[in-house]
C-alpha cells in the first residue's frame, strides 16, 4: 500500500513538473513573437482614436501606365489567336494613419511615409492572398518590396521627394 502512495506521489509530481515546462515553453515562445515595447492604450485613448475622422485623401494620379499582357491561345480552326489582357493601374492612397501612404500592385500593398528629415519609413508590406513577398529591402532613401505568386510578381520602389511618397510599380511574369 505504501509503495503504491509513492508511485502514485511521484506520478503526480511528474505531471505537474510536465505542466509547468510545458507553459513555460509556451511563454518563451510567445515572449519571442509579440514585441515587448507595446504599451496599453487607456480607455481615453481608446475613445477619442473611435471619436476622430478617419484620414482621408483621393487617390492620386498612378505612377504607371497600365499593364498590357498579349498572350497566343492555340484554336482549333487558327494556329493561334492573340489575345491582350490589360489590367488596371496601381493605385496610391492614403490609408491606416495621418502622412502614411499605401501604393498598391496586383501582388500586394505597400505602406510608408515620408519623415520630417526626408526619409522613407517603411510601415508595412502586405501581399494579396495567393502572394508571397519575395523582396523586402528598407533603407532610409528607398525602399523595395516585390509580392510573387507561380505567374506574376509585383515590384514596388518608393522613395521620398519633396516630403511626398513617391512609388513605382512594375507589374510581369513571375519568372521575369
Amino acid at each position: 500500500m505504501r509503495r503504491a502512495l509513492i508511485l502514485g506521489g511521484v506520478w503526480a509530481l511528474g505531471i505537474v513538473a510536465s505542466v509547468a515546462f510545458a507553459f513555460a515553453a509556451v511563454a518563451r515562445v510567445a515572449g519571442g513573437i509579440a514585441p515587448h515595447d507595446v504599451s496599453r492604450l487607456s480607455q481615453t485613448e481608446i475613445d477619442d482614436a473611435l471619436k476622430a475622422p478617419p484620414a482621408v485623401r483621393p487617390t492620386t494620379a498612378p505612377t504607371t501606365a497600365p499593364t498590357t499582357r498579349t498572350t497566343l491561345v492555340p484554336t482549333s480552326t487558327t494556329p493561334t489567336v492573340a489575345t491582350t489582357v490589360t489590367s488596371p493601374p496601381p493605385t496610391t492612397t492614403a490609408p491606416r494613419s495621418a502622412g502614411e501612404t499605401a501604393t498598391t500592385s496586383q501582388g500586394g500593398t505597400l505602406y510608408a511615409r515620408c519623415t520630417d528629415d526626408g526619409t522613407i519609413d517603411y510601415a508595412a508590406a502586405v501581399p494579396r492572398m495567393g502572394y508571397e513577398r519575395v523582396i523586402d529591402d528598407e533603407s532610409p532613401g528607398r525602399i523595395e518590396e516585390a509580392f510573387e505568386n507561380d505567374h506574376h510578381r509585383s515590384t514596388i520602389v518608393a522613395t521620398c521627394e519633396g516630403g511626398t511618397v513617391h512609388a513605382q510599380v512594375t507589374e510581369g511574369r513571375g519568372d521575369d
